[in-house]
């Protein structure tokens, strides 16, 4: 007898790890940097830089970067044209206010070592300022410490209001968290950059704690 495979079935995976991450708002005093949870966040939200398998850093949201002459000033330009999946544009503040907020925060100051101040320096372009050289800071951009959030949302819901209800701009939408159990995510399939990238594969992500 022919089996018959369900081809939604298909698009759905499940994946089983030992911890539960917490790590929907990077200055949440309950944050950790489980590796169950980062993967996972990262489709949530989008981040200035990506890195690439290969080690290399590539544009996500940021689209140029250059160091000041000194080292103590990393400039970025970012895109038009971003929307969070709540519908609300990404600005230029929602990227300083992000970046500002995680960088001095406790978590934060672990990898944004010098830190001064983000400020907007031009029509497209925000500027990380530091106290002293960083060179691993373009690193620090492709990780769960740079996260852009809505800070529209943010100051509506407050921050277990957005640890609930996470908002990003990424490709995958958080649907469903039981403590201890699982998160379910689900794909979102109005993501502003699918023409461009195209949807992901999987429509519905569950991680099951063990």
């Amino acid at each position: 007898e022919e089996k018959v495979i369900d081809e939604n079935k298909k698009r759905e995976i499940t994946i089983s790890t030992a911890t539960e991450g917490k790590c929907f708002v990077a200055w949440d005093p309950d944050t950790n940097m489980s590796s169950a949870c980062i993967p996972f966040a990262l489709q949530v939200y989008e981040t200035p830089l990506k890195m690439e398998p290969d080690g290399s850093l590539t544009p996500m949201l940021a689209t140029d970067w250059k160091w000041s002459d000194d080292g103590l000033h990393l400039s970025m330009t970012f895109k038009d044209g971003v929307y969070f999946s709540n519908g609300d544009p990404m600005d230029l503040e929602d990227i300083r206010w992000s970046l500002d907020m995680t960088a001095t925060s406790k978590i934060g100051k672990t990898l944004y070592t010098s830190y001064e101040s983000t400020e907007i320096t031009g029509d497209h372009e925000v500027t990380i300022n530091l106290t002293e050289p960083n060179p691993s800071l373009l690193i620090t951009m492709s990780s769960r410490l740079a996260c852009i959030y809505d800070k529209k949302y943010y100051d509506q819901v407050d921050l277990q209001g957005y640890i609930d209800k996470p908002i990003g701009s990424g490709p995958y939408l958080l649907a469903e968290r039981v403590l201890a159990d699982h998160q379910t995510y689900v794909r979102n399939d109005d993501w502003w950059n699918k023409d461009e990238e195209g949807l992901p594969f999987y429509e519905k992500i569950t991680v099951k704690y063990l």
